[in-house]
């Protein structure tokens, strides 16, 4: 099973992992939390009929 704690804290696992070094998973980690949690406030999701 994957431990994604194991994998942040092992630069080398989080490059095998996600192809990027820890310096640029964090700046894009910051990017994507803060445009998701925007989405989630403007428009809650609904099911399709």
């Amino acid at each position: 099973m994957l431990n994604i704690e194991r994998a942040l804290k092992q630069d080398r696992l989080l490059r095998a992992l996600t192809g990027l070094n820890r310096k640029a998973f964090e700046s894009l980690l910051k990017s994507f939390s803060q445009i998701y949690e925007e989405t989630l406030l403007l428009k809650p999701r609904q099911r399709s009929r």
